[in-house]
């Protein structure tokens, strides 16, 4: 039997609506998802196991019980190149309240954290397929686009991660661009922006993201700014919620001072080997999505939107640069994906589209997830050599 290039994408796709044609295709889906991060890019338990009573786990479990308390310099101060990106996260950790106050209000610590975060990573998938469910009443396209997180450093990084928390601003980044209900967007985006303020930079995008909801793209225009919804503008005031917080309840109430640590032209000197490979590993192939995304929006003469797009993701990219762990810093500006494919469903034909997420898709998954750290890029490996040193 000869195989072409349109009966192996025939193939796939046919095989893909079995697998989604069930009444729990988003709980099967999910489960498959969960399954591929694991086995892909297994988190290392025995490196946790090694260091829970580091000082680094110590810090966090300190913080989570004085959650609006300064860490002491113990924690926070060490020689030039010891423990440095270790160093600079504890130095900021001053203003990433959000899981700190969970963990103190619900009685755990660093390893109920993890485990938090374990769960909000698996939800983020059944999340994600809902939404974009919802937005192209496809499941093929869902799954495809649920699946290129699945093989990505996003999708994996919540089972990884045992210290940052990261996980827990995606999925809070995701319900703000969920529902359009004010309520849910403002709390999510202020939760998030207090679990690592990268995500109140990236918290531009979900902004872009309901300014869209409300305009037509094909009319989209300067004009179109004065048109904002409740969930648009929820947006902005948790924007400024966060500032008043930071500034009046944390700097001036609990007299809490901003860590500097491993934040300016130093960083950026040090990053700048990584500028290639920390653009690349957090998107890998789907940056195809956002390529088609931005030519189809120039060939359309949406300048505007061009322009505004630029300007939210250019700022995410910026800031990244400027401190350490370069990709898990870029990784806050996934939503620009979400819009690529919100867009790219208005301009393209549904198999089309469909070629172009399979081909990301089958791309990703070849490509071993890598990511860019203080200490250089590292590869988030599979299962086998993990378990064998767990034995």
């Amino acid at each position: 039997m000869t195989f072409t290039t349109e009966s192996l994408y025939t193939f796939f796709l046919q095989k893909i609506e079995a697998f989604t044609n069930s009444k729990y295709w988003i709980l099967k889906s999910t489960i498959l998802f969960f399954s591929i991060c694991i086995i892909t890019s297994f988190p290392d338990y025995h490196w946790y196991k090694e260091n829970k009573n580091s000082l680094i786990f110590e810090a966090l479990d300190w913080q989570i019980q004085h959650p609006f308390e300064k860490l002491p310099s113990k924690y926070t101060t060490f020689s030039k190149g010891e423990m440095t990106g270790t160093a600079s996260h504890l130095d900021k950790r001053w203003s990433r309240v959000t899981i700190p106050l969970i963990a103190y209000s619900l009685g755990f610590g660093t390893f109920g954290g993890i485990v938090l975060q374990h769960i909000t990573g698996v939800l983020f998938f059944s999340v994600l397929l809902s939404l974009i469910y919802r937005l192209t009443k496809d499941k093929q396209i869902s799954f495809l686009f649920g699946a290129i997180f699945a093989f990505i450093f996003i999708g994996k990084w919540s089972f990884y991660d045992f210290v940052y928390y990261d996980g827990i601003a995606y999925i809070l980044m995701l319900l703000a661009m969920w529902r359009k209900n004010f309520i849910i967007v403002f709390f999510s985006v202020l939760l998030a922006s207090f679990v690592d303020e990268r995500a109140l930079v990236a918290s531009s995008m979900i902004f872009v993201w309901w300014y869209l909801q409300n305009n037509s793209i094909h009319d989209f225009s300067i004009r179109s700014i004065f048109k904002l919804n409740s969930s648009a503008i929820a947006v902005v005031l948790a924007w400024f919620a966060h500032l008043v917080i930071r500034y009046f309840v944390l700097m001036k109430y609990f007299h809490l001072s901003p860590g500097t640590s491993g934040i300016g032209l130093e960083v950026v000197r040090y990053n700048f080997k990584y500028i290639p490979m920390g653009l690349f590993t957090y998107l890998e192939f789907a940056w195809i999505l956002i390529v088609l995304m931005f030519l189809h929006l120039y060939h359309q003469k949406r300048f505007f939107l061009v322009l505004l797009l630029l300007a939210s993701l250019g700022l995410s990219q910026i800031i990244s640069f400027l401190v350490y762990d370069v990709t898990r810093s870029i990784a806050y500006s996934f939503p620009i994906l979400f819009i690529a494919l919100y867009i790219l469903h208005h301009y393209l034909e549904g198999q089309k589209l469909k070629k172009y997420l399979l081909i990301i898709a089958i791309g990703c998954f070849l490509l071993p997830t890598h990511a860019v750290f203080v200490d250089g890029v590292q590869w988030l490996s599979p299962i086998v050599p993990k378990v064998f040193k767990l034995l």
